[in-house]
């Protein structure tokens, strides 16, 4: 994977945000507009991706071995990131301005920004997204687990329910039989699942754009500590989960596919999900915000050139 191939993809991806970007600057949008597209992702066309991903995919035995170092993976690998994290900001105070910048040094945006480049990289093929959906299960634990300590640094905030029954995790439960029987699907629902699947990598850019036209520009210069936090998730976390990929791969097998995918999602910026539940649990969603849309900018930068390191995998 070339350094110019890769940057031309990304570029794509950021043409892609600027209707939103521009419409929300030019006030057309509503103010409830990124709220209501947030849902349309989650709840309709990100779910259908995901199923298109599996029934796009004959099942062969490797697959399953893949998978399941890959959900193995999806454990470790965040485990590392917030330990990476905490050692980063261990020297801050407590304060929710430091809290927010933490928690954004280690949660990606493994769907809405994960999902759409993996599918610039790898164009036509389904089985990055199949990872990425695996990968979405322990992300959503630990999204009302460790996040929610992080931000709150109170554990009753914490719920295992919520982290376990949402969209992706049910969509996934439903999508795996179908994978692993080779039920066949009839093609009208297939095409239904490819318009509205395929409408996931538009729409989730588009909101990007919407999400950096409602942030104040000056703002974002302002506090060290999100330039601290964005260069955690962007350098530091997908370097040091290249390394524990090469490590383990000595011993675990892994397809060059998988790994490229695991590193990949790594190195996306941090998640939006800093900020909604930053509001949710007051706690500090300005910084957050600014976390997110500082690393969602630079990562127009780093991605291309961490892709390059996928021919080392």
């Amino acid at each position: 994977m070339d350094f110019f191939t890769s940057a031309t993809n990304v570029f794509l991806l950021v043409v892609m945000a600027l209707p939103g970007y521009g419409l929300k600057k030019a006030g057309k949008l509503p103010k409830e507009f990124a709220g209501g597209l947030t849902s349309v992702i989650l709840y309709v066309s990100l779910p259908c991706l995901t199923i298109l991903s599996f029934i796009q995919k004959a099942y062969e035995p490797r697959l399953l071995g893949n998978m399941g170092a890959v959900a193995a993976f999806s454990v470790m690998l965040p485990l590392l990131a917030y330990a990476i994290s905490n050692l980063c900001f261990s020297f801050a105070g407590k304060n929710s301005a430091n809290k927010a910048c933490l928690a954004s040094g280690y949660m990606n945006n493994c769907a809405f920004m994960g999902i759409p480049v993996l599918q610039a990289l790898f164009p036509g093929e389904s089985e990055p997204i199949m990872y990425a959906a695996i990968f979405t299960v322990p992300f959503n634990i630990f999204t009302w687990t460790l996040l929610v300590y992080s931000l709150t640094g109170d554990r009753r905030h914490m719920s295992l329910r919520n982290a376990l029954i949402n969209p992706q995790t049910l969509v996934l439960a439903a999508a795996l039989p179908v994978f692993f029987s080779g039920l066949p699907i009839p093609a009208p629902i297939v095409s239904i699942l490819r318009y509205l699947g395929e409408m996931t990598t538009p729409l989730s850019m588009v909101l990007l754009g919407v999400k950096l036209a409602e942030a104040p520009v000056k703002t974002l210069f302002s506090a060290p500590l999100v330039y601290m936090s964005a260069a955690v998730k962007l350098i530091l976390v997908p370097l040091a989960s290249l390394g524990a990929l090469l490590l383990a791969r000595l011993a675990v097998p892994l397809s060059d596919m998988a790994a490229a995918s695991l590193f990949l999602i790594m190195a996306m910026p941090s998640a939006a999900s800093v900020v909604m539940f930053a509001e949710r649990f007051g706690a500090d969603s300005v910084t957050g915000s600014k976390c997110v849309l500082v690393s969602s900018a630079l990562c127009v930068i780093t991605i291309p050139a961490l892709a390059l390191l996928t021919r080392y995998l």
